[in-house]
């Protein structure tokens, strides 16, 4: 626990189908080592809901844990997670001063309200099982470069409202062309900018170029380990077994790494 009160970065996700009966997820929360810069998972939370009231009895215990009913200080900064209201609402009553985001959910959410509008992905073009036309193949292509423009403005730092406006204008001018484009730049700025301006969502004040740690890609792989290993529904004593192997393999994998004098890259 005292590596973790070090740790101003918290990765949280959860995963379906591998808990025993009478439970709904399995939250994973991990931390970025800051002497090996790997992502480890430190705490794994039984979870029978999905609700803003289940996600704060649990994120309560565990700032309990973690800082022994409020005793030892944990200047926590960033979350990494999904943009799931009751996990987002959650994050913010127990952690106030948090920054809460994900790259990849951000843009999944950006290419969902894009498919609302008409403005398809690549994948669901292939889905159709039809020829791609080249319109179709072109408005993707702007579409695609929009999302990317919308995600690295996110991260710019600006200073007042006014700036994200005029960056938004500038945008707005730019596909002036095509209305959909146009209203999932207006989806973009009711529903992100408040957060942006506010600070609730980080990526204005995230320092560093890794994508890794602006995204959950590293637990997304972790849950995909855990359901290639444990059945669904698994007995408790099968659940917790393998639970204690895996922290017992992490445990060694982090002690052989610091033993091999693997550090992160930028120490």
């Amino acid at each position: 626990m005292g590596k973790l009160r070090l740790a101003d970065h918290i990765f949280i996700d959860g995963t379906f189908g591998i808990v025993p009966v009478g439970y709904r997820q399995l939250i994973n929360i991990a931390t970025l080592d800051k002497i090996t810069g790997d992502i480890i998972p430190v705490c794994w939370i039984l979870s029978p809901s999905k609700d803003y009231q289940c996600y704060k009895y649990c994120l309560y215990h565990f700032k309990e844990l973690v800082t022994r009913s409020d005793r030892l200080k944990w200047t926590l900064k960033y979350a990494t997670s999904d943009f799931e209201s009751g996990l987002m609402k959650a994050l913010t009553e127990i952690f106030p001063k948090v920054r809460i985001g994900c790259l990849f959910h951000f843009k999944q959410a950006l290419w969902r309200a894009a498919g609302h509008m008409g403005l398809k992905s690549r994948q669901s073009l292939q889905k159709e099982d039809e020829i791609i036309e080249e319109n179709e193949e072109t408005i993707f292509k702007v579409t695609s470069t929009l999302i990317d423009q919308l995600s690295k403005f996110s991260w710019q730092e600006k200073k007042s409202l006014e700036d994200y406006k005029t960056g938004l204008g500038l945008l707005k001018k730019e596909y002036q062309k095509s209305p959909n484009h146009l209203k999932l730049i207006e989806f973009y700025e009711k529903n992100w900018l408040k957060y942006l301006v506010e600070g609730v969502i980080y990526y204005k004040d995230l320092r560093g170029n890794l994508d890794r740690i602006k995204a959950n890609s590293v637990l997304e792989r972790y849950h995909a380990e855990l359901k290639a290993n444990l059945p669904s529904n698994p007995k408790w004593e099968t659940f917790v077994e393998f639970l204690i192997k895996q922290e017992s393999k992490i445990v060694n994998l982090q002690n052989t790494r610091l033993k091999l004098g693997i550090v992160k890259e930028n120490s």
